[in-house]
């Protein structure tokens, strides 16, 4: 008899949870969506905002490039060798400067080849003396056609020993074969040189070479009279405007790359500056972008 109240309160606020229920559904009109809560703001806090950009939709190219590690090299190299032996007469230039072509830069003691030329030269007078008596005789019937023969013969290859005379003495002068920069170099007036032996090297750096290489894969994106900027590690804040002039047609295979090579304009020789201008041919290495 204990648990009737219990029950008949618990009956109550069912009732009375039902009735509330119904009344709030009675104020809704149908199809009406529920009202959104808002949280008030707190005292003194300025309302959010919100910046919208808009702009056109637009569709535009972007440009590829390429990053790779190069090595600077001279337009024009060589390194000048005496053709004959001989003992070193006179340097004609100073290391590091300038020179233009032809330009005497070794002279070797030539007494003998002169000596050599002057007799080339008396025998070519002798065989010119001879050549004419003989037509003048020829023409008076004195001698036969095989003494004219003969006489033609003796001229031209006295002709012949006279040239190879002056082409020996010529060879005693070590002339620059182009513009440029003289190095270092390896003999001093005095020397005995024989052929072929080093003697200095000449460099042309205006323009430049580049040679470096790209991926198998970018081969689609090389092409000659490209353009690209190569940065030196030497001069970090400096960037060179350069050009493809050769792509090799021969795949490395080793590293699967194309060797490319570009020129680029040192007018001023601004590749090195800190060294003099012969060594602006050869920065450890350039870095090249296009």
């Amino acid at each position: 008899m204990r648990m009737l109240p219990v029950v008949v309160g618990s009956l109550a606020l069912v009732a009375v949870g039902s009735l509330s229920y119904w009344a709030g559904t009675r104020t809704a009109t149908p199809g009406s969506a529920p009202a959104a809560r808002s949280t008030p703001a707190k005292a003194g806090a300025a309302p959010a905002e919100v910046l919208v950009e808009a702009a056109d939709v637009r569709v535009e190219r972007l440009p590829r490039s390429i990053t790779t590690v190069g090595s600077l090299r001279s337009d024009e190299t060589v390194v000048v060798r005496p053709e004959v032996p001989g003992r070193v007469a006179a340097i004609g230039f100073r290391e590091g400067e300038r020179v233009e072509a032809g330009a005497v830069l070794l002279s070797l003691d030539d007494s003998v080849q002169r000596a050599e030329l002057a007799r080339a030269e008396a025998n070519l007078a002798l065989a010119k003396s001879k050549h004419e008596r003989s037509l003048e005789l020829r023409g008076k019937g004195f001698i036969s056609i095989q003494a004219i023969d003969e006489a033609e013969n003796n001229l031209r290859v006295a002709q012949a020993e006279a040239q190879l005379a002056r082409a020996r003495l010529a060879k005693t002068e070590l002339r620059a074969p182009f513009d440029g920069f003289i190095g270092l170099r390896q003999v001093s007036p005095g020397d005995y040189v024989k052929e072929g032996q080093d003697v200095v090297n000449l460099e042309k750096t205006d323009p430049l070479k580049v040679d470096f290489r790209v991926p198998e894969v970018s081969h689609r994106d090389v092409r000659d009279g490209q353009s690209l900027q190569i940065t030196l590690d030497a001069l970090p804040e400096q960037s060179f405007e350069g050009r493809v002039y050769a792509i090799n047609p021969l795949l490395d295979a080793s590293g699967r790359a194309l060797v490319i090579r570009a020129r680029v304009p040192n007018p001023v020789h601004a590749c090195v500056p800190a060294c003099s201008p012969a060594c602006a041919c050869s920065p450890p290495r350039s870095s090249t972008a296009w």
